[in-house]
């Protein structure tokens, strides 16, 4: 097979998750002397690691890698991997014909493509990025809290990936077409990783996947196997920080994590929680695993018995079916707990979503009323329990 030249661009969109995957790509790329290039006119193959985490983000995906399409050499091999090549490969082969699709979870492919001497499964997951100056393409457009501040600046520092994909099979989400089925990260390989870290005086470990709440339920372990590890050394002064952990994880496992968050108090940061809304009609309609008033219950107790640890979540404005006695539930949920950062995504379609055919859809303008009433509850909220005269930025 022809070996394609030397000269690479890599570049992507996305969640944490997306730029470890950009990150190997490029560790991938330096182990079987490829060449790097921060200019797309200069590239003989240009890579980019998509995301559509919703419509939004799947237009900026496109509208970036039209921009790089018109920009690159006339041969360049125009290679796109990351979440969109499995959630909407018809379009992306409309805006780019001669384009190469790879999934989140074939990267494997790159392997034949790149004539590779060393195959990507020999490159092991990255712990810090090139692209950790990028931002988030979900950062929030509104005012960051302290513990979201603390909660972005972990994402930038040392990352493990604990697991890819999920067992939940919520209407609103697309990635689970890219990430597929749960497949945790062998416990031992976790700890290599975050003894790397602490070795290397990391003091702030950030852990990340599809939903890390899940973790070792495909490999007979739990997250209880997990933390009760990573939260052992005595010795170290250190922090750990959960992105997306599934919030009825926590509530099953509870009885066994309390002691251990009691125990630890200095060592947890913040943990990412999504309960997506406080009314239980829309919580089904999303096909959330839960109902709201034994999270409601558990998020209270963890927050009494263990204040140290910082607490945030995901809220939904605006889904299908949402009323407004429904709206009024979710308002309630951000005033009874006290979360310390708080994202709330205005409801889009996405015509993969199984949400996008429900009736009942919300006008735009309803939704994004309701959006900046729930922003506008959590600040109120976290202001007067912090008695700072305003956010932190």
């Amino acid at each position: 097979m022809e070996k394609f030249p030397k000269k690479c661009y890599v570049n992507f969109l996305g969640c944490e998750k997306r730029k470890l995957d950009t990150q190997r790509i490029w560790d991938y790329l330096k182990k079987n002397g490829y060449t790097l290039t921060p200019k797309v006119t200069d590239a003989d193959i240009v890579i980019f690691v998509t995301c559509a985490f919703c419509s939004k983000y799947e237009d900026w995906s496109i509208t970036k890698m039209q921009k790089l399409y018109r920009q690159r050499q006339e041969n360049a091999t125009f290679i796109i991997c990351g979440c969109l090549t499995s959630i909407h490969p018809k379009r992306l082969k409309e805006y780019f014909p001669d384009a190469i699709l790879v999934g989140t979870r074939e990267l494997e492919k790159l392997d034949e493509l790149l004539s590779a001497k060393i195959s990507i499964s020999k490159i092991p997951d990255p712990n810090i990025t090139l692209f950790d100056k990028q931002n988030s393409s979900y950062d929030s457009l509104r005012e960051k809290s302290m513990a979201q501040q603390e909660y972005e600046k972990a994402k930038k520092g040392f990352k493990i990936r604990i697991n890819w994909g999920c067992l939940g099979n919520c209407s609103f989400c697309v990635t689970k077409y890219a990430e597929k089925e749960l497949a945790s990260k062998p416990l031992e390989l976790v700890l290599k990783e975050f003894h790397k870290g602490l070795s290397s005086g990391h003091t702030s470990f950030f852990f990340t996947g599809g939903d890390t709440g899940a973790y070792g339920q495909d490999i007979s372990l739990s997250i209880v196997s997990l933390m009760t590890e990573i939260l052992a050394p005595q010795e170290q002064n250190y922090k750990v920080h959960f992105h997306d952990f599934g919030v009825h994880w926590l509530h099953a496992y509870f009885a066994e994590l309390l002691p251990l968050f009691q125990k630890n108090r200095t060592k947890l940061g913040c943990f990412s929680l999504p309960v997506q809304s406080g009314s239980n009609h829309v919580l089904k309609l999303m096909k959330r695993p839960y109902t709201i008033e034994p999270i409601q219950e558990t998020l209270i107790a963890l927050k009494k018995q263990v204040p140290e640890i910082q607490i945030g979540t995901h809220l939904i404005a605006g889904f299908p079916g949402e009323s407004e006695e429904d709206f009024e539930k979710t308002m309630l949920l951000v005033k009874s707990i006290p979360w310390d950062f708080c994202n709330v995504f205005p409801y889009s379609t996405h015509p993969a979503a199984e949400s996008t055919l429900l009736p009942n859809q919300i006008p735009q303008e309803t939704i994004l009323n309701r959006y900046n009433l729930l922003f506008d509850c959590f600040e109120k909220e976290y202001i007067a329990r912090s008695s700072r005269p305003q956010l932190g930025l």
